[in-house]
């Protein structure tokens, strides 16, 4: 990304290059995108500015129908 580097799922095998970038996209059950999504950050810092830069911006150029809404997750503590 332009404000950092995005978080890596650490993984049993492989070097650390080779694993899969921490993002998780939400889907249905039918396997349909639910508009929702998590990217993880590896710096703290590059996430607290991530929705000042990228919320409302165009997640296709030239499409104002695809606007983001980029907010820090909550965390929610388990009962």
């Amino acid at each position: 990304g332009g404000l950092g580097t995005v978080a890596r799922k650490k993984q049993k095998r492989g070097y650390p290059d080779q694993w899969p970038y921490k993002i998780n996209i939400y889907t249905d059950d039918r396997g349909k995108c639910k508009g929702d999504a998590v990217l993880t950050y590896e710096d703290p810092n590059a996430a607290a500015t991530a929705p000042n830069f990228f919320n409302n911006q165009n997640l296709r150029p030239d499409d104002d129908s695809t606007k983001m809404t980029v907010q820090m997750a909550e965390i929610k503590e388990a009962p």
